[in-house]
């Protein structure tokens, strides 16, 4: 990426805010951040596309960047499916007690592992109650796999979401991982208050009108 040389911006008014002074812009690829000043407060804001490169459409704002639900009812509903994973980093004497199924006197609540498994399978189907502009989809399946790592002193989670619909269920598989993080934490934080929550990402995609989706993982699928 090249980073274009800052230059003047002429005056414009933005609806429902008032008189802007822009004063310069940052283009790198495909976006663009304007610096402006408004009641002589220095903001700044993103836009996106650039004719050399092609335009990045933000589906969840409309054109006044406000946000809103997409519509989808046009499309036909297809098999989807999506893969996310994620990792929670424990001290090695924690992890060797949830390994050997030995949980010690702090994790009174029951396997740390069973009840991140359920955790993340009940939170893939409430995604739509937790991230707004999720579509409430009808989930077919929902898979987490928690997966202790003794030479890197961690806890694998991966997650897999399947559904016949009209959009994917990325968001699903990926609130999967987080929940099923955050119930590891609950369950380990008062043996170890330095449970670290690390690279939860989206591993694969497949199905609908983008296709597949695929990156390579440090754990195994």
């Amino acid at each position: 990426m090249n980073l274009c040389a800052l230059k003047p911006i002429k005056q414009t008014n933005l609806a429902l805010v008032g008189p802007i002074s822009l004063c310069e812009s940052v283009r790198i690829g495909g976006f663009e951040t304007i610096f402006f000043y408004l009641n002589n407060s220095l903001l700044k804001s993103t836009c996106y596309g650039d004719s050399a490169v092609g335009s990045v459409s933000l589906t969840h704002l409309d054109k006044k960047g406000r946000p809103h639900m997409v519509d989808v009812s046009g499309k036909a509903p297809t098999e989807r499916s999506a893969t996310a994973e994620g990792r929670v980093v424990v001290s090695p004497d924690v992890l060797r007690h949830v390994v050997d199924g030995n949980e010690g006197p702090h994790a009174v609540k029951g396997s740390p592992l069973h009840v991140a498994q359920l955790a993340g399978i009940m939170a893939a189907k409430k995604t739509s109650d937790l991230i707004p502009l999720c579509h409430p989809l009808p989930i077919e399946s929902v898979s987490v796999d928690l997966k202790p790592n003794l030479a890197e002193s961690c806890i694998y989670i991966v997650a897999t979401v399947r559904t016949i619909a009209r959009t994917g269920v990325e968001m699903e598989a990926l609130t999967a991982v987080s929940v099923a993080a955050l119930a590891l934490y609950d369950m380990l934080k008062a043996a170890d208050r330095g449970v670290t929550i690390n690279n939860v990402r989206l591993m694969k995609k497949s199905g609908g009108r983008s296709g597949t989706f695929s990156i390579s993982g440090d754990g195994d699928e």
